[in-house]
């Protein structure tokens, strides 16, 4: 009888394992976005030192003239002395950096972040997949318990023995994005 169960519970385990990388698969690599709409790369490729007007400083971040006017209502200082109205490259930094530092959301040990529910969430059943990224971090990947949407976390690997203990792990070798 035992026997039998455990037989289940690995069949269970392979199902969901596969139901994740699915599902991680079919929805694309959009993890480095935050909520600004503003990639990690396109933020650092503000200068400090220079003055942006509203259509250099969306080119340059590669979003909407719209989106600058937008946080510019939501605090993003801006130069009106004179005309075309400048961003400081600095304040524009700061107010990106401020945006994604509160876009952050804590997660407890046992929880992933849920890219659909935007919140963190347990995984179903504490099944993972451990997916290298670089040769010093690690993604945990699994399903919502909420929503069934795909839950992330990056983790450094000395931390994946650690995680073990937490969740149920599948670690992927080989498999580095």
């Amino acid at each position: 009888m035992r026997t039998k169960l455990q037989f289940a519970a690995n069949t269970l385990m392979a199902g969901f394992a596969a139901l994740a990388r699915l599902l991680y698969a079919t929805k694309g690599r959009d993890f480095c976005r935050n909520q600004t709409g503003v990639d990690a790369d396109h933020a650092r490729a503000i200068k400090v030192a220079r003055t942006y007007t509203v259509e250099e400083a969306a080119n340059t971040l590669g979003v909407s003239v719209g989106t600058i006017r937008s946080w510019v209502k939501s605090g993003l200082p801006l130069m009106r002395s004179q005309r075309p109205f400048l961003i400081l490259g600095d304040a524009l930094r700061n107010f990106l950096e401020n945006r994604a530092q509160a876009s952050k959301v804590p997660l407890l040990e046992n929880q992933l972040y849920c890219l659909t529910c935007k919140a963190g969430s347990t995984p179903m059943g504490l099944l993972v997949d451990c997916i290298p990224q670089t040769s010093k971090t690690a993604r945990l990947l699994g399903l919502c318990e909420v929503c069934s949407g795909t839950c992330n976390r990056m983790i450094s690997r000395s931390k994946i023995d650690h995680f073990s203990q937490v969740f149920c792990v599948a670690i992927k070798e080989g498999q580095q994005a």
